[in-house]
């Protein structure tokens, strides 16, 4: 007979889950649902977006899952509410930055003859061009870096490589960039 997982506290799902065997995913599966409705409430507050803040959510527990074997973790409550609300501060911010930055090219965009608007698209075909001829890695790294804004910490964390790896593979990629774009 099956274990009810609800029974189960968080310490001993979480060990469960980061054992990786057929019993995970279950034990993973009960631990969202016990957070995911104060988790979402808790990020809907922050973000005024449901879908935003299920996007962040999801984001928390892609991590937790991701890094289930090495997580060390003395209170789930207290770190899953941490980590929403850090997400959450983050992803207002960058979409603050973002919209910011929307509003600059379109004050520039009133002064750039559209022959210049012109140039400026191809700059940017181009640039992407560029990037997509980078090594896969240099490549995936540049786009976290630069598209996603992760830190090199969080890229290394990620892809399970060293912070040093990172910053070579990042100087590679932008040494090449540079060099192609001149």
């Amino acid at each position: 007979m099956t274990p009810n997982l609800r029974e189960y506290p968080d310490e001993q799902l979480l060990q469960r889950v980061a054992e990786n065997d057929e019993r995970s995913d279950a034990a993973f599966r009960e631990l969202y649902m016990r957070y995911q409705g104060s988790l979402l409430t808790k990020a809907v507050r922050f973000l005024g977006c449901e879908n935003e803040a299920r996007d962040c959510l999801q984001d928390v527990f892609v991590s937790v899952w991701v890094k289930r074997e090495t997580l060390v973790i003395g209170n789930l409550h207290n770190y899953l509410h941490q980590a929403v609300r850090f997400r959450a501060l983050r992803r207002l911010q960058k979409s603050r930055t973002l919209r910011e930055l929307d509003e600059r090219v379109a004050c520039l965009a009133d002064y750039i003859p559209a022959s210049g608007q012109l140039e400026i698209k191809e700059l940017r075909h181009l640039l992407e061009k560029r990037i997509n001829q980078l090594p896969p890695d240099q490549r995936r790294i540049f786009r976290l870096h630069r598209g996603e804004e992760l830190t090199y910490a969080q890229i290394a964390g990620l892809l399970g490589i060293s912070v040093k790896t990172v910053e070579k593979k990042m100087s590679l990629a932008l040494r090449y960039l540079r060099g192609r774009m001149e």
